[in-house]
């Protein structure tokens, strides 16, 4: 087994891996792994690309609708899979996050959250698997359903 594959078995996943998530109608919604939580076991950040985004298709940083906190327990099940790597942006824009009241930067305590904030940075509250399915069905799928 090569250095890389073995690395590749010891850890569920890493920044700048891609992630299909099943949703509604045989559909699937590509996220690129952004951030995975120091702080708290298995809780990584995820930028929403799409609807039906194939990980070949992304030549350069990808866009995201969406950043959103959620667990690795649906990839370590099978629920959701890893299918490429993307690099990702170096901007704090995608490691920020409002935790226990306070921006944060890769959960570097910056400064106490305002109330506008709230409205723009997510916060540190991981999205079980269906819960955050079923926002990502809403999402992309209301208009077709």
């Amino acid at each position: 087994m090569t250095t890389e594959s073995k690395k590749r078995t010891e850890k569920v996943c890493q920044v700048g891996d891609l992630i299909r998530i099943p949703i509604a109608d045989n559909s699937f919604v590509a996220a690129h792994v952004l951030y995975i939580s120091k702080r708290m076991k298995d809780i990584f950040l995820l930028g929403v690309i799409g609807l039906n985004v194939e990980a070949d298709s992304l030549i350069s940083y990808p866009e995201y609708s969406e950043l959103v906190w959620s667990g690795m327990a649906s990839l370590k099940d099978g629920q959701w899979s890893v299918v490429g790597t993307a690099p990702i942006s170096q901007s704090e824009e995608y490691t920020r996050s409002i935790v226990g009241g306070w921006i944060c930067v890769e959960e570097e305590e910056i400064r106490p959250a305002k109330k506008q904030d709230y409205e723009t940075i997510p916060r540190m509250m991981p999205y079980p698997r269906i819960a955050l399915e079923n926002f990502l069905n809403k999402r992309f799928l209301s208009s077709r359903l």
